[in-house]
């Protein structure tokens, strides 16, 4: 088979894909586990290289700068991340969520430059090649 170890014939219970009887073998790996412990790994990196200058892995300065505007750094980072793929209903969830932190106090640039990040890395439109 060339889906090695997966059922050729899984379908993920509870998801849409079930529902409409399509079968799924790739999604046999996607655990509940598995998927905390990629979100835990990406907020840990995230987290190092954003407020723990950790800049070698990417250039944080140009996007801290557009910190100020949760739509232009959401934005920014989908382009980059995502190819801008990034659906209508995730964007306006991440951008509230960024928003959280306060637009006008620039020590709260990079928290919302991190969480702007953490929440774009773990999106499905991050997550699944297309």
């Amino acid at each position: 088979s060339v889906f090695n170890f997966y059922r050729p014939d899984y379908t993920a219970p509870g998801t849409e894909s079930a529902d409409a009887n399509l079968l799924t073998p790739e999604f046999q790996i996607a655990t509940t586990p598995a998927l905390i412990g990629y979100i835990n790994t990406m907020e840990s990196i995230i987290d190092g290289f954003v407020l723990d200058d950790g800049s070698e892995y990417i250039n944080q300065d140009a996007y801290v700068d557009l910190a100020d505007n949760a739509t232009t750094l959401v934005t920014a980072l989908d382009l980059l991340l995502t190819g801008g793929t990034l659906g209508e209903a995730n964007r306006q969830r991440i951008i509230a969520a960024v928003d959280l932190y306060d637009e006008t106090n620039p020590g709260e640039y990079a928290f919302r430059l991190e969480m702007a990040l953490v929440l774009i890395v773990i999106s499905p439109e991050y997550m699944v090649q297309r």
